[in-house]
């Protein structure tokens, strides 16, 4: 499904080079699977963490460099066969786990997902288990320091939440496609056109159905294989590759345990047109002024509201006057809708080159609608902990020390 067709043209600096780009929660959501089918098809992808050595040129041939390629050996089986290319378009598809792909412009972008209950199970199986058991895991607050540094202090259904809905935010401005890892599994040809036809680029069936075998978890697997004989390390990059494993691998208890905020993203997958729409509205076309209003005393949504304009024009928010705000009288429940608030602010700034753009405005939005709808999640509370602390705000004026630890 696409969100937005509303395209204006790329900030680049090489304007005869169109530039995509494709997204995905850092969890396991099989993004390697496109990744590779597109190289079959001669389309340049690059990873935006080796942006820098990821390809060189010879004349027309684009070779991938060491580095790269030694660490993408084990995503994309592609690269056991072949380290040389020759693309076939003036296009380049970047792709990460990213937020900050918004500053480089308004590119088309593709939101690719996975059943989040999958793609967080099968990353804890590859990176975690040994550390942690997965209840805890479950819990994990986290900052994510090697794709979004400092964000969002949450635990994985949460991050993948906040994750998708700042994409959904994005779509209102320039064009997001959401592909699903289950449809690339049932209906990969059609899947594939569909993407294809996004990026305006043609490729015959016949081509399309050899990338498509080539990119198989069988395939993949056999990559990974063979670079734990040649590295003698693991890595479980290709597991299992199922879809709806989370049926055998969660407890009741642990399905349960699932926040609102985790739960909020579970529409995208099964959802129809109608229950997206509902959704965009009730979390990313939603007042959240409005919202502000109902929740904060009247004299406290004044400074506050006044703090968030400035923020939106651009002015930076000062330890004086947080401090200042949090003198006032209030009570614990007051002072952590603020610290709600304050936290989106602060994710915002930490995404945005310019926090004045109208995209930035539309996130601030988001984030403060949802920190506040979600306001009774444990998940939440513990991010608005940690607001508080960054700003040196004394927790022991709002609530007892056994509650903080």
């Amino acid at each position: 499904m696409v969100i937005s067709e509303n395209m204006m043209s790329n900030d680049c600096n090489q304007p005869e080079i169109t530039y995509c780009q494709i997204v995905s929660p850092p969890f396991s959501c099989g993004v390697a699977w496109l990744v590779n089918a597109l190289l079959e098809l001669n389309i340049k992808t690059t990873n935006i963490g080796f942006l820098a050595d990821h390809w060189s040129q010879d004349n027309e041939v684009s070779i991938i460099g060491r580095i790269p390629l030694n660490h993408l050996k084990w995503h994309l089986p592609i690269l056991h066969r072949k380290e040389k290319f020759v693309f076939q378009e003036n296009m380049e598809v970047l792709w990460e786990h990213r937020l900050d792909f918004i500053n480089y412009g308004k590119r088309k972008t593709i939101l690719f997902i996975r059943d989040p209950r999958d793609a967080i199970y099968s990353l804890y199986y590859r990176n975690y288990k040994e550390q942690y058991t997965f209840d805890v895991y479950l819990k994990r607050q986290d900052e994510w320091p090697d794709h979004f540094p400092g964000l969002f202090q949450l635990p994985p259904f949460e991050t993948f939440t906040y994750f998708v809905f700042f994409w959904m935010t994005i779509g209102k401005f320039m064009p997001v496609k959401i592909v699903n890892f289950k449809d690339t599994k049932v209906t990969p040809l059609k899947t594939v056109k569909e993407i294809l036809d996004y990026l305006e680029i043609d490729r015959t069936d016949q081509e399309i159905d050899e990338a498509i075998r080539n990119s198989s978890f069988e395939n993949a697997k056999r990559a990974m294989d063979e670079m734990q004989k040649e590295t003698n390390n693991s890595f479980l990059t290709a597991r299992k590759g199922k879809i709806d494993e989370w049926k055998q691998t969660y407890s009741e208890e642990l399905l349960a345990g699932i926040t609102d905020a985790g739960r909020a993203s579970f529409e995208l997958l099964d959802g129809d047109e109608a229950s997206l729409l509902q959704l965009m509205n009730t979390y990313i076309n939603a007042d959240s002024r409005s919202i502000i209003t109902d929740k904060l005393p009247e004299e406290l949504n004044e400074i506050v509201v006044k703090i968030l304009d400035r923020f939106e024009s651009g002015m930076d928010i000062t330890h004086e006057e947080i401090h200042a705000l949090y003198r006032i009288n209030m009570n614990k429940d007051t002072a952590f809708k603020i610290a709600m608030i304050l936290e989106a602010v602060y994710y915002v700034a930490n995404i945005f080159d310019d926090v004045s753009s109208d995209e930035a405005k539309a996130v601030l939005n988001t984030f403060i609608t949802m920190n506040l709808l979600f306001e009774q999640d444990d998940s939440i509370q513990q991010a608005t902990v940690s607001c508080l602390r960054r700003w040196g705000i004394p927790l022991k004026q709002f609530f007892d020390k056994a509650e903080t630890c």
